[in-house]
């Protein structure tokens, strides 16, 4: 499991990337304040781990802000990907 720290809507969040799936069908998953943890699975092609980082990151302001539906992440997180 690769770690690092993020500042996040002037939070502290944690990154995990994992090799193994924590749960069943999840390639990612944010934990709101006050644990502040997005994880990310680590296998697969690069896009589909970009992407899902962009999501749980979108997720991540999301919960700082506590307005953001979770469709709009998810077209948001679908707008970053391709532009990059």
């Amino acid at each position: 499991m690769r770690t690092r720290e993020l500042t996040i809507c002037g939070q502290t969040w944690t990154l995990k990337y994992y090799k193994r799936a924590w749960a069943k069908d999840e390639m990612g998953r944010c934990y709101p304040p006050p644990q502040r943890e997005i994880r990310v699975l680590d296998r697969g092609d690069k896009k589909t781990i970009r992407d899902t980082l962009f999501h749980e990151l979108l997720h991540a302001v999301e919960y700082e802000y506590k307005a953001v539906p979770h469709g709009l992440v998810a077209d948001m997180a679908t707008a970053l990907a391709e532009v990059l």
